[in-house]
């Protein structure tokens, strides 16, 4: 546990100065409070904020204090509170929840116009709102690898304006 909360400290002094914050396989359940006063001061540098491979099941709005993130990588949660997703900074391009064991997109998703690549991989996605993917006017990629979508939704899917990975 010890060792834990070091690795988490020396992670957020490693930001000081860089664009980017990576907390990835950290073991957070949450995200710490204390992070947004430590980096105070970078809160409009971070573009990148990586919280991957933690056991989040929530994620707080107050990462919207990073207000100029482009990318957020949340893979490897599983996030069960998605209403984090509206108080995300317009800025955000790149979101990852791959193997964050969705069964379908959340609906806070499809609010994201801004969003340029959304990747979901390996999930357990079995359905796509093909009407309300285009709210995604931006985007640009959507990555569906690893997931059982049936080829009807594939095939219309196919027919936007979006790069789709399979």
């Amino acid at each position: 546990m010890a060792n834990d909360v070091a690795r988490v400290s020396n992670r957020l002094e490693d930001a000081k100065g860089e664009m980017s914050l990576d907390l990835s396989g950290c073991k957070l359940t949450a995200i710490p409070v204390a992070m947004f006063m430590v980096l105070k001061k970078e809160l409009q540098s971070i573009l990148v904020v990586n919280l991957a491979d933690n056991e989040l099941k929530k994620v707080s709005p107050k990462l919207s204090k990073f207000m100029n993130m482009q990318e957020l990588y949340l893979m490897g949660n599983v996030i069960s509170n998605w209403g984090f997703v509206p108080s995300l900074p317009f800025s955000l391009q790149v979101l990852s929840l791959d193997r964050c064991g969705l069964s379908s997109l959340p609906a806070e998703l499809y609010g994201c116009a801004q969003l340029r690549v959304l990747s979901v991989q390996d999930n357990e996605l079995e359905q796509v709102d093909t009407e309300k993917i285009r709210n995604l006017s931006n985007l640009e990629e959507l990555d569906v690898r690893g997931n059982n979508i049936p080829t009807a939704i594939v095939l219309t899917l196919q027919q936007r304006p979006f790069s789709l990975i399979l």
